[in-house]
C-alpha cells in the first residue's frame, strides 16, 4: 500500500474490471477517479461516444478541477 492509501494491486483490479465492460462493448469509454487522504488516481480507458463532442459536457473539466483541488494529476 502506499503512503496515500491506494492499494495499487486494487486499483490494477479496478481496471481490469472496468477495461472488461469496454472491451466487451457496454460502453465505449469509462473514466475512474479514486481520492484517498489527499493521493488521487485517474484511469480512462476508451473512448468518447461516436458523434459525441467534446463540448457536450463538462465531465472531463470537472474530473481536471476535482483532480487539481484534490493535489493530484488529471493525467492517467
Amino acid at each position: 500500500m502506499s503512503t496515500g492509501g491506494l492499494s495499487q494491486a486494487r486499483l490494477s483490479r479496478t481496471h481490469d474490471v472496468m477495461a472488461g465492460y469496454v472491451e466487451r462493448g457496454e460502453v465505449p469509454g469509462i473514466v475512474t477517479l479514486v481520492s484517498r487522504r489527499g493521493e488521487v488516481h485517474i484511469d480512462a480507458i476508451g473512448m468518447k461516444a461516436l458523434g459525441a463532442s467534446r463540448s457536450d459536457d463538462g465531465f472531463g473539466r470537472g474530473m481536471q478541477t476535482a483532480a487539481g483541488r484534490a493535489g493530484g494529476s488529471a493525467a492517467a
